[in-house]
């Protein structure tokens, strides 16, 4: 039986950007769910006081959309990435990342900016290397 060919191995930069696409990715999640937290106090306390006011035979309806609406959005932002396959915020993030990509390819004043991020990168990275070599004795 033949060995496999190895697996291509990701770059240094491959990794930044994917890193930076990680980070940006979770950072947005957490704006929108926070924005979504701070949303849902008020109302979900409008609700419980319309539904103890006005409809008491049913007090709990408007409260129990509320909650409803809530779990909804939960799926819906799929803040730690544990729910694949269902449509949400990461569908927006994946379509973006494509536009990105795209451009990069294409070359242009996208991908101009990635190579020179990526060289000062390198160089801080060389720098803090060279920094620690001379540290050690």
């Amino acid at each position: 039986m033949e060995p496999s060919p190895p697996e291509p191995q990701e770059s240094p930069n491959d990794s930044r950007w994917q890193l930076a696409a990680d980070v940006l990715r979770f950072q947005a999640k957490l704006f929108v769910d926070g924005l979504r937290d701070l949303l849902m106090s008020p109302i979900s306390l409008v609700a419980a006081l319309i539904g103890l006011l006005f409809e008491p035979a049913t007090p709990r309806r408007l409260f129990d959309r509320v909650l409803a609406f809530g779990r909804e959005t939960e799926v819906w932002i799929n803040l730690f990435g544990s729910r694949s396959g269902q449509p949400g915020i990461d569908d927006l993030f994946t379509s973006l990342e494509d536009r990105l990509k795209q451009q990069v390819e294409q070359g242009g004043m996208t991908a101009t900016a990635k190579q020179k991020i990526d060289e000062s990168l390198d160089a801080i990275h060389e720098k803090v290397r060279a920094a620690n070599e001379k540290s050690e004795p």
